[in-house]
């Protein structure tokens, strides 16, 4: 979720029923058990539609094969499972049945996807691009492009969950030398605003 700039705790922890409303809403628990909530964008709510859809599927093919049972891809579509479980196929350590159902990625599984999805885009291990690709780092990214986009910095600071605007600063700072200037270009004035054309004098 790149564009609530959630931690990774938090994406985690998690439910299905942490997202309601038109618009839709997401709802975290953060650092000293504080909520907050903040708009669920486009992009990132087609992904978990797509996510969804795709749970639903493989829960009524479950359901043909052994009618008796209670699919595991059924108890994952309910508001108290994970939003985003921990399943093999998304490259991380998925462990028991259980486990998927009753716990969310954790931190170590998410940076694991990170690195595996790199490799996939090309990024070679040991650079200095792959070893920038972890979640706090992604974390920080999505605050840098807010805060170049003229995202209001006390709005990049409710998103992230911060309690201090100083705490945000540090996220935001710039470090490239070539945007460090004082010095804001001027525009050329353009030519003057031509005024009504002069009445021809009667013959």
């Amino acid at each position: 979720l790149r564009w609530v700039a959630v931690r990774a705790r938090e994406l985690g922890s998690l439910r299905r029923g942490d997202i309601a409303g038109q618009p839709p809403i997401l709802t975290f628990v953060g650092k000293r058990r504080q909520r907050r909530q903040v708009a669920v964008p486009e992009p990132a709510m087609a992904a978990l539609q797509d996510l969804t859809a795709k749970l639903e599927a493989l829960a009524a093919a479950a359901e043909r094969a052994a009618p008796a049972e209670v699919p595991r891809h059924v108890r994952l579509l309910q508001d108290d499972a994970p939003l985003f479980p921990a399943v093999a196929r998304w490259g991380c350590n998925a462990g028991s049945a259980r486990a998927q159902e009753e716990s969310g990625l954790t931190r170590q599984g998410i940076a694991m996807m990170l690195r595996r999805r790199a490799v996939v885009a090309g990024i070679a291990p040991g650079s200095a691009d792959f070893a920038r690709l972890h979640p706090h780092g992604l974390r920080h990214l999505a605050a840098q492009s807010a805060d170049d986009a003229g995202v209001p910095l006390s709005t990049i600071q409710a998103v992230l969950g911060h309690r201090s605007l100083a705490t945000t600063g540090v996220y935001v700072e710039k470090r490239d030398p070539s945007v460090l200037t004082l010095h804001v270009p001027t525009v050329a004035p353009g030519p003057p605003k031509s005024a009504a054309a002069p009445r021809r004098p009667a013959a």
